[in-house]
C-alpha cells in the first residue's frame, strides 16, 4: 500500500475542511470559533485512540457505516458547490434538459474520477500543492483586508449557544471519518503527524473566522456566506479583484475534498466487497451525487450530520477499548 507523508496527510484532510468553512452559510461570532475549537479537541482526543492499531477489516458493519460516512460527506461536498454557486458566479455550459447544478456535479465529477483514479499517492502529492496554493491566496487576501477591519466586529452577539456551535463544528469537520483510514498509511511517527494535522487545522479556523468578524462582521445579519463575502471585500488591488484567483481555489478545494473521499470510499469498498475491482470510483461519485440530490434541501449544519461523523470513529476507539480490555 502506497505511504503518505505527514504534509501529505494535513493537506488530504485539510483540503476539504478549509472548503466547508469557506461555504459556511450560518452566522460567525467569536462563540462560533470557539465551538469550533472545542470540536476540533473532541475529534483529536478520539483519534488519539486510533493511532495505535488499524481499523479491523473483519469488522464488515463498521466498514459499512465508514463508507456510508464518506458518501455523505461527499454529497454534502457537492452541496455546498451547489449552494456557492448561488452568492459567486461560477461559469458553466449550458445544456438543454440539465440544470447548472448537475452541469456542475458533473464536471467536478469528472475531474475527481481523473484525479483519484491512480489512487491515494497521487491525490496526496496533489494535495500539497493544493495547500500552498491556498496558503499564497489567503495571505492575499490578509493583505487586502487591513483597510476594512473594524475591531468593534469581534463583540457582535451570538444568535446561538455554544453547544450549537460545537456540533456544528462536528458538522463541518465531516472529514474525520477519513482519519482513521489515512493514519494506517502514514509513514514516519503517526502521533507527530496528527498533532500537525489538528493545530494546522486550529489555526486555519481561527485566522479565518477573526478575519471574516473583522472585515465583514458589520453585515454579518444581511449575508448568508459570511467568509466568502470577507474575501469580496478583500481587495488588494486597485486593478485586479481577487474574485477570480479565490474561485480557482474554491473549486481545486472541492475537487481536492470529493476526490480524497472518493479514493477512502474506494478502499473501504475494495476491503467490503474484494471482487469488486473495476468501476468502484464512479459508481461511489455517482452515489455522492444521488445522496446530495436526496439531502440537498436538509440542513447540513444540523446535529444528525455532527453525529454521522463522530459514531464511526468513536464506535472503533470503543471496540479497540474492549479488545484491549479483554486481552488484559
Amino acid at each position: 500500500m502506497n505511504k503518505i507523508s505527514f504534509g501529505q496527510f494535513a493537506s488530504l484532510l485539510l483540503a476539504s475542511d478549509a472548503f466547508a468553512l469557506i461555504c459556511y452559510s450560518d452566522k460567525i461570532s467569536l462563540v462560533t470559533l470557539w465551538g469550533f475549537l472545542i470540536s476540533i479537541l473532541i475529534q483529536f482526543i478520539i483519534s488519539l485512540f486510533l493511532i495505535k492499531k488499524d481499523i479491523p477489516s473483519d469488522n464488515k458493519f463498521l466498514l459499512c457505516i465508514y463508507l456510508l460516512s464518506a458518501i455523505i460527506w461527499g454529497a454534502l461536498l457537492f452541496i455546498r458547490v451547489w449552494n456557492i454557486s448561488e452568492a459567486i458566479y461560477i461559469p458553466v455550459p449550458k445544456i438543454k434538459f440539465l440544470s447548472e447544478n448537475l452541469i456542475i456535479s458533473a464536471l467536478i465529477a469528472v475531474v475527481c474520477l481523473y484525479a483519484s483514479s491512480p489512487g491515494i499517492k497521487a491525490v496526496s502529492r496533489a494535495s500539497v500543492i493544493t495547500a500552498g496554493f491556498g496558503v499564497f491566496c489567503f495571505i492575499t487576501i490578509l493583505f487586502g483586508g487591513f483597510k476594512n477591519i473594524d475591531t468593534s466586529n469581534l463583540f457582535i452577539s451570538s444568535q446561538s449557544g455554544i453547544s450549537n456551535q460545537i456540533l456544528s463544528g462536528l458538522a463541518v469537520g465531516g472529514s474525520f471519518c477519513t482519519l482513521p483510514f489515512l493514519i494506517s498509511q502514514l509513514k514516519g511517527s503517526k502521533i507527530k503527524s496528527t498533532v500537525f494535522y489538528f493545530i494546522c487545522r486550529s489555526v486555519f479556523y481561527t485566522a479565518v473566522i477573526i478575519l471574516t468578524l473583522l472585515v465583514a462582521g458589520g453585515i454579518m445579519q444581511i449575508t448568508e456566506f459570511p467568509v466568502i463575502r470577507a474575501v469580496e471585500l478583500c481587495q488588494p488591488f486597485s486593478t485586479q479583484r481577487i474574485d477570480s484567483l479565490f474561485i480557482i481555489v474554491l473549486v481545486i478545494l472541492a475537487v481536492m475534498g470529493i476526490s480524497v473521499q472518493t479514493v477512502t470510499a474506494s478502499q473501504i469498498t475494495e476491503i467490503i466487497f474484494p471482487k469488486f475491482r473495476r468501476f468502484k470510483s464512479t459508481v461511489i461519485i455517482i452515489a455522492m451525487i444521488l445522496f446530495s440530490l436526496l439531502l440537498g434541501k436538509t440542513n447540513i449544519y444540523s446535529t444528525a450530520y455532527s453525529l454521522i461523523f463522530i459514531i464511526p470513529p468513536v464506535l472503533t476507539a470503543l471496540l479497540m477499548i474492549a479488545k484491549k480490555e479483554h486481552k488484559r
